[in-house]
C-alpha cells in the first residue's frame, strides 16, 4: 500500500514537471516568435532605408551629371559669345577704318577740287555746309576699299575706288586729272600691292568682293 502510494506520487510529480516544462518551452517558442517578427520588421525598415539611400545616391550622381554637362555647356556658350563679341569688335574697328578711308581718300579729294571750279555764291555755300557736316557721317553701310587697301597711297586709293565702281581708265584720266599712262601706272601698282600681278582675277572683282 505504502510503495503503490508512492510510485503514484512520483509519476504524478513527473508529469507535472512535464507539462510545467512544455509551457515554458511553448513561452520561449513565443519569444523567440515574437523578437524573430521585430528583428524582420527592423531588417525590412534596413532594406528600405538603403534602397532609399541607393536611390539617393543615383539621383545625385545623375544631378552632379547634369551640372556638369549644364557648366560645360555654360563655358562653350561663354567662349562662343566672348569670339563673337571680339568678331563684332574687330569688324567695328574695320568699318570705321574703311569709313574713315571712304572720306579722306574717295570724297574730300572730289570736295577740295571743287573749291578751284567757278562755282556760285550758293554752290560754295553748299560745298561749305557739307565740309563742315562730313564729320557727322557715321553710316556703318559705306562701301568702299577694304583694309588692304592701307598699303596704298591717296591717288591708287581715288583709282582703285573708281575701278571698283566700273569706271574705265578713260573715265578715271578725266575724273582725276591724270593722263592715262598714269592711270595704268597705278593700276598695275595696286595690283602688285593687293598680290594680283600674277593672277587672272581682274581688279574690279577683287575690290568687289
Amino acid at each position: 500500500m505504502g510503495e503503490s502510494s508512492f510510485a503514484s506520487d512520483l509519476e504524478g510529480g513527473n508529469n507535472s514537471i512535464g507539462r510545467n516544462g512544455q509551457g515554458e518551452n511553448l513561452r520561449l517558442i513565443k519569444q523567440l516568435t515574437i523578437k524573430k517578427q521585430e528583428l524582420d520588421r527592423v531588417y525590412s525598415r534596413l532594406r528600405m532605408e538603403r534602397d532609399r539611400r541607393r536611390e539617393l545616391e543615383e539621383s545625385l550622381q545623375e544631378t552632379e551629371h547634369e551640372l556638369k554637362k549644364v557648366s560645360g555647356d555654360l563655358a562653350e556658350v561663354q567662349t562662343t559669345l566672348k569670339v563673337l563679341l571680339d568678331r563684332t569688335e574687330i569688324e567695328k574697328a574695320e568699318m570705321t577704318e574703311r569709313f574713315l578711308s571712304n572720306v579722306k581718300y574717295g570724297v574730300s579729294p572730289y570736295l577740295s577740287r571743287l573749291k578751284f571750279e567757278n562755282l556760285d555764291v550758293k554752290a560754295r555755300e553748299y560745298l561749305h555746309q557739307i565740309e563742315s557736316h562730313l564729320d557727322t557721317i557715321t553710316s556703318p553701310f559705306s562701301a568702299g576699299i577694304s583694309t588692304v587697301g592701307r598699303n596704298l597711297t591717296p591717288t591708287e586709293i581715288q583709282v582703285a575706288d573708281l575701278v571698283r565702281d566700273g569706271k574705265t581708265t578713260k573715265e578715271i584720266s578725266y575724273l582725276l586729272n591724270l593722263s592715262g599712262k598714269a592711270v595704268e601706272f597705278h593700276r598695275n601698282n595696286i595690283r602688285e600691292k593687293l598680290g594680283l600681278k600674277y593672277k587672272k582675277m581682274s581688279l574690279k572683282k577683287f575690290l568687289s568682293s
